[in-house]
């Protein structure tokens, strides 16, 4: 089935070749919705850990979870993590050289780093207004620092193909725009 259009594996066969025919197309968004508990966030962070993550850079937005518990949540069912890297502990300057192709947001963890993110945004900008740690503005803010600290990103334009994964979006959250 060649049908031109670049798929991006997820590392989950039935998943890619079943439902997806062989991969989400590039440049487009897939979204999985449901029940609380019918597995979504196993779902995504199978595909966090699938077997692309040594081509692809993965950037891994966790709004419910902590970043310890992303990662124990995964060993639970045989998947293996244990390369993340957490944004706040870079931030925070706990991890200093980053040799991974993954990197977990988890949005808690960056309370207090949060802050750090808005306010270079703000000096660029000239502009300074409070936002919560789950606002748009930061996960967005969240997700370009993190594809720096993948080295996926020059002149803020992203260089190369990265899975992002945000799980989950609250309801309240609205629309945003981006390409990447």
């Amino acid at each position: 089935m060649s049908s031109g259009v670049r798929r991006i594996s997820l590392g989950i066969d039935w998943l890619d070749y079943a439902m997806l025919g062989g991969g989400v197309p590039r440049g487009n968004w897939l979204l999985i919705t449901g029940e609380p508990g019918v597995g979504k966030s196993i779902l995504t962070i199978q595909a966090a850990g699938g077997a692309n993550v040594d081509a692809m850079p993965v950037v891994y937005v966790s709004t419910e979870t902590r970043f310890f518990d992303v990662v124990r949540q995964a060993r639970q069912f045989n998947i293996d993590l244990s390369d993340a890297v957490s944004l706040a502990d870079v931030l925070a300057g706990k991890v200093k050289d980053v040799k991974t192709n993954l990197v977990v947001i988890d949005l808690f963890g960056l309370a207090r780093e949060y802050r750090e993110l808005l306010r270079a945004g703000e000096e660029e900008e000239g502009k300074s207004k409070a936002r919560s740690p789950l606002s748009m503005e930061v996960v967005m803010a969240s997700i370009e620092r993190a594809y720096e600290v993948l080295g996926v990103s020059e002149e803020g334009k992203v260089t190369k193909d990265v899975l992002v994964i945000i799980d989950s979006l609250a309801p309240d959250v609205g629309p945003c725009a981006g390409d990447g």
